[in-house]
């Protein structure tokens, strides 16, 4: 089997991560994507940073309940590392061929991970570009006002406006 693992905050997620996720399950054939949630990322400002079952919810909406959803990295006792994660991910399908999905803002720092010379030996690295959506754009245009409907779904905006996520 192929899988597909796409990692990341999701923070909120939005369209461009529901277009990356597709183009990746296209051309790579995979038979099944993976959407894994990360914990607190060690290399991100934590200010704007919500809960991993928040943003769980949001991801479900963003994929109509659709997606495969891991919450692994929100629950690992170690430190939230791709290549942990990946550890795990091989242990749990050691026959299957993985596949780290990666946006291209992502993709450009990787060298910079925790053992990122390993990566490779669990998983096919896969760059894929996911717009010019980002969710640090989102968060902003949320505390300004700006609307976001064209960059995340009827229901993760309204789940947002909800919870008054990302207003302060």
């Amino acid at each position: 089997m192929r899988i597909g693992i796409f990692g990341g905050a999701f923070n909120p997620p939005h369209i461009g991560h529901l277009k990356l996720a597709q183009e990746a399950t296209e051309k790579l054939k995979l038979d099944r994507l993976i959407y894994v949630i990360c914990g607190q990322p060690l290399h991100k400002d934590s200010k704007d940073f919500i809960g991993s079952l928040y943003r769980k919810h949001m991801l479900e909406l963003l994929t109509n309940k659709t997606g495969l959803i891991s919450m692994i990295e929100a629950f690992l006792k170690f430190p939230s590392y791709t290549i942990n994660t990946l550890r795990v991910f091989k242990e749990t399908y050691p026959e299957d061929e993985l596949f780290l999905i990666l946006g291209s803002d992502e993709g450009i720092q990787l060298n910079t991970w925790h053992e990122a010379e390993k990566i490779p030996y669990f998983a096919t690295v896969c760059v894929f570009n996911r717009g010019n959506i980002s969710s640090t754009d989102i968060r902003e245009r949320i505390r300004n006002g700006v609307p976001i409907t064209n960059f995340v779904t009827a229901g993760v905006e309204d789940y947002i406006k909800r919870n008054d996520f990302y207003i302060n």
